[in-house]
């Protein structure tokens, strides 16, 4: 229930629609930069593509990835020293721009360990690469001229700057921040329609979570059935979670109260991301998981 009520669920690349497009070249980010980044989008619950390694290349884009671009809301390019020496990367590049330029595709460019001139005026590594193509491409130089292009426009857009001297993880974490921020305003909290007056007791609720503050709080919604608690809930939920760094929807509690062992395992598990977690008796309890939760800020709703 906690992914399917979340605004963003965490997902493989095989999804049909995604929330962010990494572009990347693998020989140089895939094993450091770009799968840190995708772990911590994953983390957030971000549907988030990045190409499985074994993936055929040929000379021309797949089907796959150009639906996979078209159906995201944010692509992230990473460009790094040897990024232009990969036509494959050119290519969805190109894809990328188009689809910016018809306001469907948020583009943000992360500059990794890369200045972002030589990539808008293709020199340094991306000179001698552009050197190569013209004359591999000589016969076809307008597909050459379409990824100056696309370069030069996805260079200048604003976007991060990833250097030697500064921490990869505080990086990341700002990029995956500016993500969250873009996606809350692209997509709806509550997408129910007829739900005359919700917004009012959303934002009552959300005020009196205090969601700056370092206290533990508990709310409580009660009322006659069929007034909308649970909607009120799943909206705020909804809403608010992503600015948690653990978080739990569960759903019908009066039906599972029975086994309150596994109701308590499975919010263990998905608060701390440790699916191993199994506290097998009422009483016992983990003081690892006790110790892990005290440095976390959670969110968890008990329904019903």
């Amino acid at each position: 229930m906690a992914s399917s009520s979340s605004s963003f669920g965490a997902s493989h690349s095989n999804s049909k629609q995604h929330h962010v497009f990494l572009n990347f070249r693998g020989e140089d980010t895939r094993y450091n930069f770009t799968s840190h980044l995708y772990a911590a989008l994953c983390g957030k619950k971000i549907h988030t593509f990045m190409d499985d390694e074994e993936i055929e290349r040929g000379d021309n884009i797949s089907p796959t990835l150009l639906s996979a671009i078209e159906s995201s809301k944010i692509c992230v390019i990473i460009f790094s020293q040897d990024y232009a020496s990969s036509s494959w990367c050119l290519d969805e590049l190109v894809k990328i721009i188009e689809c910016s330029e018809k306001k469907k595709l948020v583009v943000i460019p992360v500059f990794y360990h890369i200045d972002a001139s030589h990539v808008r005026h293709q020199r340094g590594t991306y000179g001698d690469a552009f050197a190569k193509h013209e004359d591999r491409f000589r016969d076809n130089l307008t597909k050459v001229h379409m990824w100056r292009t696309a370069l030069h426009k996805a260079a200048n857009l604003a976007g991060w700057v990833s250097e030697k001297n500064r921490s990869e993880a505080v990086v990341i974490k700002e990029i995956v921040e500016d993500i969250l921020d873009k996606l809350k305003c692209m997509i709806p909290h509550v997408q129910k329609k007829g739900l005359v007056g919700i917004s009012r007791h959303i934002a009552h609720v959300e005020s009196m979570l205090c969601s700056g503050s370092a206290d533990v709080h508990i709310i409580g919604i009660w009322g006659m059935g069929g007034i909308g608690k649970t909607t009120i809930a799943d909206a705020v939920f909804t809403k608010v979670s992503y600015q948690y760094e653990g978080y739990y929807f569960a759903a019908n509690v009066r039906e599972k109260w029975g086994n309150r062992i596994k109701l308590r395992n499975e919010v263990l598990a998905d608060v701390l991301g440790d699916q191993s977690i199994n506290i097998s008796t009422p009483t016992m309890s983990s003081a690892f998981a006790v110790e892990r939760l005290k440095c976390k800020k959670v969110l968890v709703v008990l329904d019903d």
